[in-house]
């Protein structure tokens, strides 16, 4: 499952017209970080299906010489979609720039023996961080039993990190590029990598446009 609610860039972006144009939107925006993420871990999607909406049909800028400026939204700005795995496995994801907070967490995998949660922690004050502690939880301390949830990760498992690269990782790609090279090995960030990403996204989109009563 991955998830980002936020409620667009115009709050911190001078000139996020194009965000709102074709070609823009949250699924394109942010959807390569988290479902490259997932084929990576789990395998090649073959199926999806996807809903989307717009739910405001103008934005105002926030921030710089243009404050207060209106500009056209052209594309959905909240996707919703379902992802069948070529191994079986199912997910989910929403994108959007509709929301103005939320608790849901970033990224979880949920599996017979527990669950792990990656916080991604992505701060609207500044840069992408990529870096983080992964969480985890098995059938012996789960918390089914308390409702409503408490909030927090504190009583969760940390996962040790046994490969590295868990502290400013962004760019880690070309890394790779790097040590693939050296070990003779193929790259893993690869261009057949960003097509089939590419693909499951022009995908949802497609999906989301058609309409089954």
């Amino acid at each position: 499952m991955a998830y980002v609610g936020t409620h667009g860039v115009e709050r911190h972006n001078p000139n996020p017209d194009f965000y709102y144009k074709k070609g823009g939107g949250p699924l394109l925006d942010l959807g390569p970080y988290y479902l490259t993420a997932m084929v990576s871990l789990l395998g090649p999607i073959k199926r999806v299906s996807g809903m989307a909406s717009r739910s405001f049909s103008h934005r105002e800028i926030e921030n710089g010489p243009r404050y207060g400026e209106l500009i056209a939204v052209e594309v959905e700005t909240h996707s919703v979609s379902t992802l069948e795995f070529s191994n079986g496995i199912l997910g989910s994801m929403t994108m959007s720039f509709d929301i103005w907070d939320s608790d849901t967490p970033r990224f979880e995998i949920y599996g017979e023996a527990g669950t792990i949660c990656i916080p991604d922690p992505d701060p609207v004050h500044g840069a992408n961080v990529f870096q983080g502690p992964v969480y985890y939880r098995t059938r012996a301390d789960s918390r089914w039993e308390f409702q409503p949830r408490p909030k927090g990760r504190e009583n969760w498992n940390v996962a040790n990190n046994l490969h590295g690269f868990n502290e400013d990782s962004r760019g880690l790609g070309l890394l790779d590029l790097a040590y693939s090279i050296q070990e003779d090995r193929p790259v893993r960030p690869s261009g057949e990598l960003a097509h089939h990403v590419l693909e499951v996204m022009c995908g949802i989109q497609e999906s989301s446009k058609k309409i089954y009563r």
